[in-house]
Order: C-alpha cells, then sequence, then structure tokens
C-alpha cells in the first residue's frame, strides 16, 4: 500500500515552483536545479524570462542553477537521477524543475512505470524526487515495474520535482507562463482566496481535507438525477479562485465538463488545479495534456497536479 499511496504523488504531471513545500536535503540547502532540454536553451527562446524566474528565486532565498540535456542513447532517465543525486549528496538540493517543449527536438529523459500491468503505463516524475529508493525494469521494456526501498534509503522524496513541459510552441506558452509566474510572486496578480470543486455524481461528495486550506469553497456535485452540465462549468469557472479541485472520470485530454481544446477558448480564472481522474495529467500524449491545457493555455494558470496513468489522485495523500 505505501507504494500505491506514492505513485498517487509520483504519477503528477506540472508542478511549478510555488506552492510544493521542499523536502529536508542531505545538508541545510535551497539549491534548486533548473533541467533544461539542450535546444530550447541553445535557441534562446525563453532567456529573458528564464533569467528572470531564476531573479525571483534568488530574491526568495534559493540557489537556481541550469543543468542542460535531453534524451540520447548515452544518457537517459538513470543518468538525470544520477546526476541530481550526486549533486544532492554534495551540495545539498532542494528542488529539481524540468522544463522543456515538444516543438524543441530531442526531450528532456523521462521514467515510466507500470502500475498495474504491462499495458498500464505513465510517465513517473516521482523517480527523480526519490533519490535512494530501488528502481527496477524486470522485463526490460522500458518501463520500471518494482519500486521499493533502497539498500541505504526508503521510497520517500528527498527532493520534490516541478515539471514545466508543453508540447505546443515554447515562446507561445512558457513566455507567458513565466508572466504570469512572475506577476504572482510580485503581487500584481491574484485571486480571491477561495476553492471551486466540482464533483461528478458518480463520485464521493466528502473532501473535508481541502477544508484545511480554504475557508471559503464553492462546492458543486451533481447526482444521477440533475448532473451538472458543461454549461454550469464554463460560466463558474470565469469567477475568481485560487483553487480549483475536480472529480470525475478523465482521458488525457478531457474530464466530464471539458475537453481540453476547449480550455483555452473559456480561459478559467483559476491559479492552481487539482484534478482527479485518470491520465489527467499524461503529459506523455501527443495531444494537448488536460492538466497542461489549465497550467499553460490560459492566462491565469500557474500550477497543477494530476495522475498521468489510470487511477485517481485523492485529496487525503496531499496533506
Amino acid at each position: 500500500m505505501a507504494s500505491q499511496k506514492f505513485l498517487l504523488i509520483a504519477l503528477l504531471a506540472m508542478i511549478c515552483l510555488l506552492a510544493m513545500g521542499p523536502a529536508t536535503p542531505a545538508r541545510a540547502s535551497e539549491n534548486v536545479v533548473i533541467v533544461v532540454q539542450t535546444t530550447l536553451y541553445a535557441w534562446g527562446v525563453i532567456d529573458d524570462a528564464l533569467d528572470r524566474f531564476m531573479d525571483d528565486l534568488t530574491r526568495e532565498g534559493y540557489s537556481p542553477q541550469i543543468y542542460v540535456c535531453a534524451e540520447s542513447e548515452t544518457f537517459g532517465c538513470e543518468e538525470l537521477r544520477a546526476y541530481l543525486k550526486s549533486v544532492y549528496d554534495t551540495d545539498g538540493l532542494t528542488a529539481v524543475i524540468l522544463l522543456e517543449a515538444a516543438d524543441m527536438g530531442a526531450q528532456i529523459p523521462r521514467a515510466f512505470f507500470e502500475e498495474f500491468s504491462p499495458g498500464d503505463s505513465g510517465p513517473i516524475d516521482f523517480y527523480y524526487s526519490d533519490l535512494d529508493g530501488f528502481w527496477d525494469d524486470t522485463d526490460s521494456n522500458g518501463f520500471f515495474d518494482v519500486w521499493e526501498n533502497g539498500p541505504d534509503g526508503d521510497m520517500a522524496p528527498e527532493i520534490w520535482v516541478g515539471r514545466m513541459s508543453t508540447i505546443m510552441t515554447a515562446g507561445d506558452r512558457l513566455n507567458p507562463y513565466f508572466d504570469r509566474n512572475h506577476a504572482w510572486r510580485t503581487g500584481t496578480m491574484t485571486f480571491e482566496e477561495r476553492s471551486l470543486h466540482w464533483v461528478s455524481s458518480n463520485w464521493m461528495s466528502a473532501y473535508d481535507r481541502l477544508n484545511i486550506a480554504y475557508d471559503d469553497i464553492g462546492f458543486f456535485h451533481g447526482t444521477e438525477e440533475d448532473p451538472l452540465t458543461d454549461d454550469e462549468y464554463f460560466a463558474e469557472i470565469q469567477n475568481s479562485y485560487e483553487h480549483h479541485f475536480v472529480a470525475s472520470h478523465a482521458s488525457a485530454s478531457a474530464n466530464a465538463w471539458i475537453t481540453s481544446v476547449e480550455i483555452p477558448w473559456q480561459n478559467p480564472h483559476i491559479g492552481f488545479y487539482q484534478e482527479w481522474g485518470c491520465r489527467a495529467g499524461n503529459y506523455n500524449t501527443t495531444m494537448t495534456c488536460l492538466m497542461a491545457e489549465y497550467v499553460f493555455g490560459t492566462t491565469y494558470g500557474l500550477w497543477g497536479i494530476a495522475w498521468a496513468n489510470s487511477g485517481g489522485l485523492y485529496p487525503s495523500v496531499l496533506e
């Protein structure tokens, strides 16, 4: 059960350096490694925005450094994890941020995990967070299928992982995102301090854990007789909410009320997203990823966490 609980957090999509508390590093450190896709860095598409982001982190007490890499025959996810562990062991490390765009060629190495069966696999960024656990691909098919305590460690995270990954044009998606990120950090973009809960009729209706963070919650729960509609959803997400929790069946490109293609057109006035549904955070898809559109396809999105495989992301594991 421990591995299942961690996988609820592990198979996530995009997290920016805004709301996740850092894990305790090996040494007192606020070091942050920003792993940037080789061609994205070389082409200079986001140079100014990345410089400003690093200045923002430095002003907040972090020590950011850039590491440039891409997937190759000799450099994959195991090599990247080994590099991060070397930084953690030598200098201390709080976090890693993975920054890439699909239109920029070879991407940052990605780890994959088979959770239930060989055909049920998805990307797993937690691989880069748990630096001393044991991971293995017993059938050598390119997907990890074993995850357990390591000989000198456990399955808990040593660092936390953020991902900025888009299949759209880097300049069109990442530069505006960094503008919003800067505006949020400097207080020029704000939201109503409240959370919107939008829950399907066939999903449980109690999310008391999220009441810890918000006193003001807009709670909408459909029933079999009176299900929530797309139009109702489109109308409510125009209101300012800091946080949005969605619970329904989902796929990589849609939940019960909205498709990834519709999200930019609706442009929700919301900053932070939590999606409970199958594959809503699967950034490895060739389609537009649902959570990626919430975060990168709007003029307000800042942060998102979602499940990249089949299953659901329970609120109780995020406390």
